[in-house]
């Protein structure tokens, strides 16, 4: 049985350095993609995934070419939250490029916000991968978590 992954991201290096991680290390899976916070919340309801690889800022729908969306610095909190609210058990690993979230006086670090995601969403939130493309150990680590959730190589 394949296991079924969606990645949500908008930065599509930062996508497609994840899905060839996924391929190479996971050779039986199926990889879907979602660039915006609602697009990602409509894959999640309507696919049958056995995990979410989430980026936590992310713009709030889909942007067409030569236009912006405006950015939800925690919307992969907020994904989660959508998750927990219709009770779904899809697993999630939040793999970010960022140490800092939110604006101005209303920031929380890399840390503060892992543990909140572990108190509030224990159903589904599995870890946070912290994305550095000029370090392996990110992808070392995504891959110990991914094996957590799906078991195989």
């Amino acid at each position: 049985m394949k296991s079924r992954f969606l990645l949500a991201d908008d930065n599509l290096e930062k996508l497609a350095s994840i899905e060839t991680l996924l391929k190479d290390n996971f050779e039986v899976c199926e990889i879907e993609s979602s660039h915006s916070y609602n697009s990602t919340i409509k894959k999640a309801k309507t696919g049958n995934f056995d995990l979410l690889i989430l980026d936590m800022s992310m713009p709030t729908f889909d942007q067409k070419e030569g236009t912006s969306a405006p950015i939800k610095p925690l919307a992969g909190r907020d994904v989660l939250s959508k998750l927990k609210y219709k009770k779904s058990p899809l697993k999630v690993i939040v793999v970010t490029q960022f140490d800092i979230f939110g604006r101005m006086s209303d920031t929380i670090d890399l840390q503060d916000l892992v543990n909140t995601l572990k108190e509030n969403f224990r159903d589904n939130f599995v870890g946070c991968v912290y994305y550095d493309p000029r370090s392996s150990s990110w992808s070392d680590n995504l891959v110990e978590l991914v094996k957590d959730v799906v078991g195989f190589e």
